[in-house]
């Protein structure tokens, strides 16, 4: 590890340091949250599948209308087609 990330990792080291203690002084004692849950939500799963799919299809609109052939896009075509 240089020194550049020492002293980057300084604070943070320092600032988990005085988080983990209690107003007291002390160290601070974990929290333990019981959850029952029902098994998998399949809703939960489609919602983020979908997310997934519009991100996925929105990135290959952008690349498909701006990228690749080395033009600006369809400003660039535009103003050809003007002269």
């Amino acid at each position: 590890m240089n020194g550049r990330m020492r002293t980057r990792l300084l604070p943070v080291v320092l600032l988990s340091l005085i988080l983990s203690r209690d107003a007291a002084g002390a160290p601070a004692r974990p929290v333990v949250v019981r959850v029952d849950s029902g098994g998998f939500h399949w809703l939960d799963a489609g919602i983020g599948a979908a997310a997934a799919l519009a991100v996925v299809l929105l990135t290959l609109a952008i690349v498909t209308t701006y990228g690749g052939n080395g033009s600006a896009g369809p400003v660039r075509a535009l103003r050809r087609e003007k002269r």
